[in-house]
């Protein structure tokens, strides 16, 4: 299930750009609810499990829905674990120091 992350390199950022952009942003999520403001995101984060569970062989609708399931457990049990280690980890920093 190996992801990467794409780090693209687009130079250096205007500061008025950005302000412009962020306040932009602020306007558009004062306007709309989130729940609209995010469909396009969910869907494609659904559709990820999706596509997974149909290369592991699901064929209907029902075994896709059920692998897919699955794959979003493990996705956030993954997380989780990750979260875990990360904390562990800080708190061995900070008592070492």
């Amino acid at each position: 299930m190996g992801s990467t992350r794409r780090l693209l390199d687009r130079g250096p950022v205007d500061p008025d750009v950005s302000r412009k952009l962020a306040a932009a942003a602020r306007a558009m999520h004062a306007k709309h609810p989130p729940s609209q403001t995010t469909v396009a995101a969910r869907l494609a984060f659904r559709r990820r499990f999706e596509a997974q569970a149909i290369a592991n062989g699901a064929r209907t609708p029902r075994d896709i829905q059920v692998m897919a399931a699955s794959a979003r457990a493990m996705f956030y049990a993954r997380l989780s674990k990750i979260g875990v280690e990360a904390r562990m980890q800080r708190q061995r920093s900070e008592r070492a120091a």
